[in-house]
């Protein structure tokens, strides 16, 4: 039951970040190196709550099939969290 809660929360915030990509977008103020790299950071987060909320769901579900999306998107996350960091690195610096 806990796994449903910590699913929509990363859902919920993921739409969120969803509202705020489609703003930027909308008003076209991606300008400089940073916007964009800001943008891509706000798409990549969205994909990274969207996976971590169905690995939620996922976790625990009998069969192979749910077994081996877990590990997909589990392995999923594991290369992307690098990934943030050096887009955050890149957007800082």
């Amino acid at each position: 039951m806990w796994n449903a809660y910590a699913a929509y929360a990363d859902y919920y915030a993921a739409l969120l970040l969803l509202v705020v990509f489609i703003v930027i977008l909308v008003k076209k103020d991606i300008y400089t190196f940073a916007e964009r790299v800001l943008l891509a950071m706000i798409a990549f987060s969205i994909l990274i709550l969207v996976a971590e909320g169905t690995t939620y769901l996922i976790d625990g579900r009998p069969g192979s099939f749910a077994y081996r999306i877990n590990y997909l998107f589990n392995t999923f996350l594991f290369f992307a969290a690098p990934v943030m960091g050096m887009l955050w690195g890149i957007y800082i610096d």
